[in-house]
């Protein structure tokens, strides 16, 4: 049998593109505002390029080699048309097959229809997804732009009849033998290749508080929720136990929005800020504070700074931006809190800080030191990046800076304690 992780493909291989639906001009509109964010540009190239090769009016192109479609998308690298390609797949707008006959191997890209957004939107895992990716304040545009209407249809009766109200089926068919032969272009959203919980634990604990049916608990359903939830939060058995609690309606039933709250609820109780408790260091303050940008998370230096709790999907960010931009942590504490400080305090969107983060990597910054010099307007090597004016130097650093200069002029002491980190991160009233 061909495993996925032993296949290498070749720029040779052929393949043929499928699809069950043209695209029409409404999914590439949502294809944009939901997706791109998430794959990037290439990756939104890749999916319509592949439509392109399907003549208008057909559902299978021709037969292609790779080297075609890396060709019209100018990627040199095998390697980049692969991690784009994932991309797709993870997101549920590809699906890919594959048959060696010897030694030629031949795929079919099986194109899938992007998600109705109602549906985008409401599932935890994307919804987090396109909130770090664009912000909050740009999240909420795209929900209006694409739920909102002008109409509330929730003020109206259905009144939809049913296969059943209005035919009567005499005799029974036997099963259609051209059932392989359809492959739905419904987008069926992520899929977790695994487990991310211990389900079988979940359900002993949730049957002993009698709360739902049985029906309910073993359904795929509520399986794929509770584990997409697990994977994006990493709650307990317990946690989850406690948020599905907190979900059940007085009819018995899971209202799964509701659970997608609850859960938030228990991430953010969780993880509650962590106070700097003071201790003797035998160092001068500068280098206390550079230990303490240097070894704290982002999300603790924001929430000490500041005293305010930060959303789980404002910690998603944070961390999003250390995997994304490598810099050294003292390094991306320093950049966030001058970010959040020029801004008075306001936390803006992803793109807001990798645009800054991009200026000091082209500027070499690369060290706690130079990141506390950059902010201070002491860099000796300028950026391409200029800040405002009135915005150069952040206020927290020259209160510190003016901090220092009165202590140089005391007695230096032996030892210091972290109690002056605590003056740092205490918030200015």
């Amino acid at each position: 049998m061909v495993s996925k992780d032993d296949l290498v493909l070749s720029i040779n291989d052929e393949l043929i593109i499928a699809l069950c639906e043209p695209l029409s001009d409404y999914r590439k509109k949502v294809l944009s505002y939901l997706y791109a964010p998430i794959v990037g540009t290439l990756g939104v190239n890749l999916y319509l390029s592949l439509f392109s090769f399907v003549d208008k009016g057909e559902f299978e192109s021709s037969v292609i080699a790779h080297k075609t479609i890396l060709s019209r998308l100018f990627i040199e690298d095998i390697k980049e048309f692969l991690n784009t390609r994932h991309k797709l797949e993870a997101l549920g707008l590809l699906e890919v097959y594959v048959r060696m006959d010897n030694d030629k191997v031949t795929y079919i890209y099986q194109l899938k229809e992007v998600a109705d957004p109602y549906d985008f939107l409401t599932d935890p895992v994307l919804e987090e997804c396109l909130r770090g990716s664009v912000g909050n304040t740009e999240f909420d545009k795209i929900v209006s732009e694409l739920l909102v209407h002008r109409y509330d249809i929730g003020t109206f009766k259905n009144i939809t009849r049913k296969f059943d109200d209005v035919y009567e089926v005499t005799k029974k068919e036997s099963t259609s033998k051209y059932q392989n032969y359809w492959v739905s272009a419904k987008n069926q959203g992520i899929n977790l290749g695994k487990a991310h919980f211990d389900y079988e634990c979940l359900l002993i604990l949730v049957e002993a508080l009698d709360l739902l049916d049985n029906e309910t608990l073993r359904s795929v359903k509520f399986y794929d929720v509770v584990n997409k939830l697990s994977f994006m939060y990493g709650l307990s058995v317990e946690e989850m136990c406690e948020a599905i609690k907190n979900s059940v309606t007085p009819d018995r039933t899971l209202d799964y929005e509701v659970l997608n709250i609850n859960v938030k609820y228990q991430y953010d109780s969780k993880h509650q800020m962590i106070k700097i408790k003071p201790v003797t260091i035998k160092t001068n303050t500068n280098d206390l504070l550079i230990i303490a940008l240097e070894n704290t998370p982002p999300k603790d230096i924001v929430e000490n700074k500041y005293g305010t709790k930060l959303t789980s999907s404002e910690i998603e960010m944070f961390e999003k931006l250390r995997t994304t931009t490598n810099l050294p942590l003292g390094v991306l504490n320093v950049l966030i809190i001058y970010v959040i400080s020029s801004k008075d305090g306001e936390i803006p969107s992803y793109n807001y800080f990798i645009k800054i983060a991009n200026s000091w990597i082209r500027g070499g910054i690369m060290t706690t030191s130079m990141a506390l010099d950059k902010i201070s307007g002491n860099s000796p090597k300028q950026t391409r990046y200029k800040q405002p004016q009135a915005k150069k130097t952040a206020s927290w650093y020259d209160e510190y800076l003016e901090k220092e200069k009165e202590k140089l002029a005391r007695p230096k002491e032996e030892s210091e304690s972290l109690e002056d980190l605590e003056a740092f991160f205490k918030v200015k009233k």
